[in-house]
């Protein structure tokens, strides 16, 4: 992707000053006509109301400072008081006032503004330099993925509803930009100085190009700004691997790519189509990862930190954004399309008004269910569905990846929507989720995947414990996972997996070669939502009416069932129950196999 100095970037900027790049009446309208988003708008009316006559209330120092005593997230974050409803009521607020200048929603606008423009850091406690409890803002402010969210939040609202709003919330939004992010975009910070390669270097640089283009009077400071959050996009694309894969997770794909796209969109206008960071390569292959990702009924790939499906849920705007810019691009699964307004309070403005803006029926008409195969060779992914509707995912990998699971071998099968055999992704973030800790958490270490347990140990994490000699076909895979265990006397783990296109029966083999003849246990293991039932070498994973059936060696496999827990991501604090079978196998020989149907 080109670069570019400030003194190009100056003349370019100086040349296109009458670019039209902010949304007008036209757009609003569009929005209000567009009968597929008949119970989007409804719903924010509704949130409205919800709202309405219920003061922004203080977050208190008390829970400002749990992150740092105990590594609570959840108490600041979403909280009746926390940072995330301040930031929905914002949204909320923002368009409604956009879309009908009613006075009674300004005002509540005009509130959650000031109180946020009030606030001591718009970074969260859990992503402070240093030491936050000793930090004051005032001695240098932070720029997180919030902060630099907040402020570009805060301008394009600000080109929405200048005039309807009062000229002391104008001056005090335009104030807290400056001296928050403004003046120190292009200081020397994790996301755009090389040391970070994921969604932060476009989330953060995104937000604070969308700002300083909304916000920055002054063409030079401009340059300087957009300079550095232009050229810092190289260490984004440096996330994704070069056959396009996200390997920190869908969720993640939507957040960082998302924000790249909304940058992306704004700078070509602003600049007249004279910079496009979409005419790339890579950003191409990016951008048709996605829709890859979504099987039948709406389900989608959850390796890595994915979140749970009840937070998630395909974009439609952007999804026909990047069709129209990327024509081969694929479309998610229209049933998994959402319409609704978000209920979760991760409201993002920036997002979710285009969602309100890019929704367009005629792309969308063009959504399919896919049947196809698709195969990553860099990453190791494998993904395909079958003409039944069963869907798998599978994954060689390495132990170091960004948002790391230790899950190298591991697969997961979807029937017609049921999550028969899965990957939970996420649990809930506290301070030692990032930290030396993380792979005591259940969903991160191996022991939540459909992977082996060799003598009771679970995978180690590390660049070194990988997948080799991988072969990825038309109808599966083969790898050697053995180094991913870092076993002595596990010399060879070879793990097939041969799913059929036709009929979705699925047939595992993996071919164990120890270094000597000895007692070993290994426990070929199956993770799952739903508990299995087991009869004469059978287990049965899923509903009533859709599922996976499962058969093995009733002889040479002892089922054992166990169950573990953890907590959803959303910060509700509710406890999730997982099911795990282990098909356990005691042998003394030094070579043996084990083969699994799935139907």
């Amino acid at each position: 992707m080109k670069k570019y100095t400030s003194e190009e970037l100056y003349e370019i900027l100086r040349t296109t000053a009458d670019a039209k790049y902010e949304f007008d009446k036209k757009d609003r309208d569009r929005v209000l006509e567009n009968p597929l988003l008949k119970e989007r708008i409804a719903q924010l009316v509704e949130d409205g109301e919800r709202f309405r006559g219920h003061r922004t209330m203080e977050i208190p120092f008390s829970a400002f400072k749990r992150f740092e005593i105990d590594g609570n997230r959840t108490d600041f974050e979403y909280s009746e008081y926390g940072y995330f409803i301040r930031r929905k009521k914002l949204t909320t607020y923002a368009i409604l006032s956009w879309l009908y200048e009613k006075e009674e929603d300004i005002r509540e606008l005009e509130d959650v503004i000031f109180a946020i423009c009030n606030e001591y850091t718009w970074a969260l406690p859990a992503h402070l330099h240093g030491t936050g409890l000793s930090q004051l803002q005032s001695d240098g402010y932070e720029i997180d993925l919030f902060a630099s969210e907040c402020a570009a939040s805060l301008a394009e609202i600000l080109s929405l509803l200048g005039d309807k709003l009062s000229p002391i919330i104008k001056k005090r939004i335009l104030h807290e930009i400056k001296v928050r992010v403004l003046d120190i975009a292009d200081s020397d910070f994790r996301w755009n100085n090389g040391t970070m390669h994921n969604n932060w270097v476009s989330v953060c640089n995104g937000n604070c190009g969308i700002a300083a283009i909304y916000a920055e009077n002054d063409t030079v400071r401009l340059s300087e700004i957009l300079a550095s959050c232009i050229n810092a996009l190289e260490y984004f694309w440096d996330s994704f691997t070069d056959d396009g894969v996200c390997s920190e997770g869908v969720g993640y794909w939507t957040y960082g790519f998302g924000f790249f796209t909304y940058f992306a969109d704004i700078l070509k206008k602003r600049t007249g189509g004279q910079i496009d960071l979409f005419n790339d390569e890579k950003a191409r292959l990016c951008a048709e990862f996605y829709g890859k990702c979504f099987f039948t009924e709406g389900n989608m790939v959850s390796f890595a930190d994915m979140w749970d499906e009840r937070l998630f849920a395909a974009l439609p705007g952007l999804s026909c954004y990047l069709k129209n810019i990327y024509e081969e691009s694929y479309l998610p699964h229209p049933k998994k399309l959402d319409f609704s307004y978000p209920q979760n309070y991760r409201a993002r403005f920036i997002r979710d008004l285009r969602e309100f803006l890019w929704v367009d029926e005629r792309v969308l008409s063009s959504a399919k269910e896919l049947r196809e195969t698709f195969i990553f060779p860099i990453s190791q992914w494998y993904i395909s569905t079958s003409e039944n509707g069963v869907s798998i995912a599978a994954k060689g990998g390495h132990n170091a990846e960004a948002h790391n699971h230790n899950d190298v071998g591991s697969f997961t099968l979807f029937k017609n929507g049921v999550r028969a055999l899965d990957d939970f992704g996420a649990c809930e973030y506290v301070k030692d989720y990032f930290r030396e800790k993380r792979y005591s958490f259940f969903n991160t270490s191996s022991a939540s995947h459909n992977v082996l347990v060799i003598n009771g140990n679970f995978q180690k994490n590390g660049r070194d414990f990988a997948a080799k000699d991988v072969v990825i076909r038309e109808d599966g895979m083969r790898m050697d996972i053995a180094g991913a265990y870092g076993e002595e006397s596990l010399q060879r783990l070879v793990r097939d997996l041969t799913f059929d296109k036709k009929s979705g029966k699925l047939i595992l083999t993996d071919e164990y070669e120890f270094s000597k003849s000895d007692a070993v246990d290994v426990s070929e293991r199956f993770v799952s939502l739903y508990e299995p039932k087991i009869h004469d070498g059978i287990a049965y994973f899923g509903d009533v009416k859709e599922g996976i059936t499962l058969r093995y060696d009733g002889k040479a496999l002892i089922p054992e069932i166990s169950k573990d827990t953890f907590r959803r991501h959303d910060g509700s604090g509710e406890i999730i129950t997982a099911y795990i079978l282990d098909l356990r196998v005691r042998s003394e020989k030094r070579e043996f196999k084990v083969k699994i149907e799935f139907e």
